[in-house]
């Protein structure tokens, strides 16, 4: 398994379009060949959103980083980032079997 963990930092002024975002990227994922699993998180002080992406493998993740359907919601998503009040940051993780 391969995860993905985003996180967005944001102005809290652009607290409701952050949320939207994530609301119209989850489906997105969840639609994706190799995606398991999609949950999306707000911290307790509205400032920060972060989704945890559960992937069969990288290359199904990165597969959907460059799908059709991906990008239509790209353009929201680099809107916010020029508005130089929001902070993105991208952890990946492999699983350890335990």
């Amino acid at each position: 398994m391969f995860v993905a963990v985003t996180k967005l930092d944001f102005d809290p002024a652009l607290k409701d379009e952050a949320i939207a975002l994530a609301k119209d990227t989850a489906p997105i994922f969840r639609r994706q060949k190799g995606n398991q699993g999609v949950w999306a998180h707000e911290s307790t002080d509205g400032t920060q959103t972060m989704m945890y992406l559960l992937w069969e493998t990288e290359a199904d993740h990165l597969a959907c980083m460059q799908s059709a359907d991906f990008a239509a919601t790209n353009s929201k998503f680099e809107a916010l980032m020029k508005s130089g009040k929001v902070a993105f940051t991208l952890d990946t993780y492999a699983t350890v079997d335990t």
